[in-house]
């Protein structure tokens, strides 16, 4: 039986429309770890780069790499090593020093080139060095 719409709010009508088209597709794409708005950044970006994606849908992407990774597919099981391997990583050497561990990261909040293009981010790190001391307005 056809739903009587009691009104004609057009955006209203589209989002509803989006959400029961979705609602078949959500459970797919969150099984596989992906968010909605991931899954169409990925899409759009094949796009604009002029290499769109040999694929349609998160199954076959998974299939497409478990077919060129194999271990990619091996989830939460652990590879087997070997007495060779670990004598091969001992035979590269090196000192370790007696100073404690530090981290190599100095500024937490400018981790990544997106964090270093973000003007929230940049004003983050600047509070944060300054010992999030800020002025007041």
């Amino acid at each position: 039986m056809v739903q009587k719409i009691p009104y004609r709010n057009i955006p209203q009508l589209l989002l509803r429309a989006r959400e029961e088209l979705l609602c078949h597709f959500r459970p797919i794409i969150n099984h596989f770890g992906l968010t909605e708005p991931q899954w169409r950044i990925i899409r759009a970006l094949s796009d604009v780069l002029g290499k769109r994606l040999p694929f349609d849908s998160l199954a076959q992407l998974r299939a497409k790499l478990y077919g060129e990774f194999p271990h990619l597919a091996r989830v939460d099981r652990i590879a087997t090593g070997s007495a060779d391997d670990v004598a091969k990583a001992a035979k590269l050497g090196g000192r370790l020093g007696k100073g404690a561990f530090t981290s190599p990261v100095t500024d937490f909040y400018l981790t990544n080139p997106i964090a270093r293009a973000s003007a929230v981010m940049a004003e983050c790190s600047a509070l944060a060095r300054n010992g999030f001391r800020q002025a007041a307005e």
